[in-house]
């Protein structure tokens, strides 16, 4: 239909574009541009009205505002209420996808939750980085305690191939078996704290992957609100298209209007051009048929001249005649 107005709207410009500037044919090509707008609106009779949805349903203020009266069509033979609104539509998909407001409910205390997770995961990520310190001195002192363990070993080799050492260097090597103990001991409590660390990391992990569970199953909420939500967007724009096309056409129309407003006044402008010509026409014959009626008037006193005249010489035919009969009655015979 849209390639239809188009075409038809083409043509009856260029028809008005002929009368407008006078170009030959261009009675012609009014008239095929004339017909060929009362076949488009012929047309334009068949195409679907458009659906206006109930705002109402969406906007609850609105209500009362206009009367919604069902919409006749099909020739004017049956009336079909249009019930079937886009707010409806969008209902049935939320009906259909089991998307109610409990949903709704626990999909904003999941944003919340997920808010507040957030917000604790940046003080998370300092103990992390706190953690990340420890870790990396557990290992400075790891190292330590190897090298220092290298070192013991090589002190007992010494000490198994030296036993000529001293009562000094046997109490001595006591205090360092001493100190290795309570370093052992140190290195067991840090390994410990260590294991407690792991273990709080192992739970941030599993609190991270319950997050990302959770966040995965927010997200496929999320896409499943997303397809819906396009395919409302999609039926609102058919409408919306249905909409500019509709005005696309009332724009065609209006042009084609003030084209023929145009074509109307050098018509009106022609018809009072001609309008002062055949007034002054009138006034000429107006003069023309008083000086004929003069012309009448002196014509009838020519005529009644004429008879006068006319008479006058039958009378003077009949004394001649007379005299002449009286004149050969005396000649003697």
């Amino acid at each position: 239909m849209s390639r239809l107005y188009g075409w038809g709207a083409s043509i009856v410009i260029l028809g008005a574009l002929f009368k407008i500037q006078h170009y030959p044919f261009a009675g012609l090509m009014l008239v095929i541009g004339m017909v060929t707008e009362a076949i488009v609106f012929f047309f334009s009779a068949f195409e679907p009205l458009h659906e206006e949805p109930d705002w109402s349903l969406v906007y609850p203020e609105l209500a009362g505002i206009e009367g919604a009266e069902p919409r006749k069509y099909d020739g004017g033979s049956r009336a079909i209420t249009q019930n079937v609104t886009i707010s409806n539509t969008l209902d049935k998909l939320l009906e259909d996808a089991n998307i109610g407001p409990e949903l709704i409910g626990n999909l904003s205390k999941g944003l919340q939750n997920l808010s507040d997770n957030a917000a604790k995961m940046a003080d998370l990520s300092n103990a992390a980085v706190v953690t990340n310190g420890y870790i990396q001195h557990v290992e400075s002192a790891s190292k330590s305690v190897v090298e220092l363990s290298q070192s013991y070993k090589n002190a007992a080799e010494y000490l198994k191939h030296d036993l000529s050492l001293s009562q000094e260097y046997g109490n001595s090597l006591k205090s360092a078996v001493t100190s290795m103990n309570q370093l052992s001991e140190t290195y067991q409590k840090t390994a410990q704290t260590a294991k407690e660390s792991l273990d709080v990391s192992s739970q941030f992990n599993s609190s991270i992957k319950n997050v990302t569970t959770y966040t995965d199953k927010l997200g496929e909420s999320y896409s499943k609100n997303a397809e819906l939500l396009t395919k409302a967007v999609e039926a609102l724009e058919g409408n919306v298209n249905s909409g500019k096309t509709y005005s696309e056409q009332l724009n065609k129309t209006a042009n084609n209007l003030m084209a023929l407003n145009a074509a109307y006044e050098l018509q009106l402008q022609s018809s009072g051009t001609q309008s002062d010509s055949t007034e002054k026409l009138n006034k000429t014959v107006g003069a023309l048929v008083d000086n004929i009626n003069d012309s009448l008037t002196n014509t009838k006193q020519y005529k009644e001249e004429i008879e006068k005249l006319n008479a006058n010489i039958r009378a003077l035919n009949s004394v001649y005649g007379n005299m002449l009969s009286a004149m050969n009655f005396n000649v003697p015979r």
